[in-house]
């Protein structure tokens, strides 16, 4: 019943909109359209907190029981709190005893390497989940004691992959960030820098104010690296994952040109994630570059929801369609930063298949595992993150 009174009340949006004046029924204003809009949004995020409030473990992380390397809580517990940290206002208030749980237990004594980890040494991707979770407290400030916040900027940084921290100069992911924390040269050999993580830690530094010139010049140069070089082309100007092109990360896959090189091909969650890091390295990228890397982004098309594992396959599409909710909630920060006009249509789109694929129980998630977005508490929080993201421009 929700889903047809929303597409009835932006099917009149639009005629409205399109100066359709004939008509002599009632008509609704953009303005009215919004509202119903933002309503429905918010029934949808209260249920979705509702769900993850039922899930939260009594130690105040949330624990994955579909995946054993997310078990120990912490990158899904940052992830949650990142969201929470996203919602309105008044939904946050509501639920602030829940979110503050989940703090005091991310917040406990830091490893060695000043980043996020269990009583046990374990962490699910603690790059990620550090950032996560600093971003988390500055956008919804806990006091926490301990000189906490300056130690983990510190781990952040030491994570980045320089000269200062022992990388080679010729490494093709120096300026960038991994998803856990390696010295140069040590065993087992280093997931490669990508975009996702260089992403959220340059925006954990930027919430606190750690983001200085050089850092943004020497990340600046690794996103270069993970992006289409195309001068002659301005129509292939997205990003991939990692700059290795050929390297199995690069979800879209990669082709040789003429050259014989090889090139990884962009697409549009990787596209999201650079327009975002672009922005943050504002004082070492060009205007006209970050113009471009929006313009790239609306010639790129966003994934699908499937609705059951059988429409899938082994084509690209539908490797890209198991990043649906990381998708939604990227490309909702990009708009929240920046509402461009010609993004109008594809935001509208993915509110209205947020809203309907809820389950009753107030979760997401996906039907394709190859993201792991078929976990609820990998799929919820992204798409709480989309929808608070929309509602709002960013902090």
């Amino acid at each position: 019943m929700l889903w047809k009174v929303l597409s009835l009340s932006l099917l009149l949006w639009s005629w409205f909109s399109a100066g359709n004046l004939w008509s002599q029924e009632p008509r609704l204003s953009p303005s009215s359209a919004e509202l119903k809009l933002e309503a429905s949004v918010r029934i949808a995020l209260q249920k979705g907190l509702r769900w993850l409030k039922e899930h939260q473990s009594t130690d105040g992380r949330w624990h994955s029981e579909a995946y054993g390397t997310m078990s120990s809580g912490v990158g899904n517990t940052a992830l949650v709190l990142y969201a929470m940290a996203h919602l309105p206002e008044d939904e946050f208030k509501q639920n602030v005893d829940c979110y503050q749980r989940g703090i005091a237990i991310q917040t406990r004594p830091l490893n060695d390497d000043g980043l996020i980890r269990d009583s046990e040494g374990a962490a699910d991707y603690p790059v990620y989940a550090s950032a996560l979770t600093l971003s988390a407290m500055k956008l919804r400030p806990v006091e926490v004691s301990g000189g906490w916040e300056s130690k983990l900027v510190e781990g952040l940084l030491k994570a980045q992959r320089t000269e200062a921290n022992k990388w080679r100069g010729d490494s093709a992911d120096l300026g960038g960030w991994g998803p856990g924390f390696w010295q140069a040269g040590d065993p087992p050999l280093p997931i490669p820098a990508n975009i996702s993580v260089t992403a959220h830690v340059l925006e954990t530094l930027h919430f606190a104010d750690a983001l200085t010139p050089e850092i943004q010049a020497s990340a600046a140069n690794f996103l270069s690296r993970c992006q289409v070089q195309q001068p002659n082309d301005s129509t292939e100007v997205g990003f991939y994952f990692t700059p290795q092109p050929d390297h199995p990360l690069n979800k879209a896959q990669w082709h040789q040109l003429p050259s014989g090189k090889l090139r990884a091909n962009s697409y549009h969650s990787t596209t999201c994630d650079g327009v975002r890091a672009i922005r943050l390295c504002e004082k070492a990228v060009s205007e006209g570059r970050r113009t471009l890397m929006t313009t790239a982004l609306t010639r790129l098309t966003p994934p699908r929801l499937v609705k059951n594992l059988s429409e899938s396959d082994d084509s690209v599409d539908s490797i890209l369609n198991g990043l649906y909710y990381y998708d939604a909630a990227a490309f909702a920060k990009v708009w929240a930063n920046s509402p461009d006009p010609r993004f109008t249509e594809v935001r509208q789109r993915i509110l209205m298949t947020l809203l309907e694929g809820q389950q009753e129980d107030g979760s997401w998630s996906n039907p394709l595992p190859w993201m792991r977005e078929d976990d609820p508490l990998i799929a919820t929080p992204f798409a709480m993150i989309a929808l608070s993201s929309f509602l709002q421009e960013e902090k």
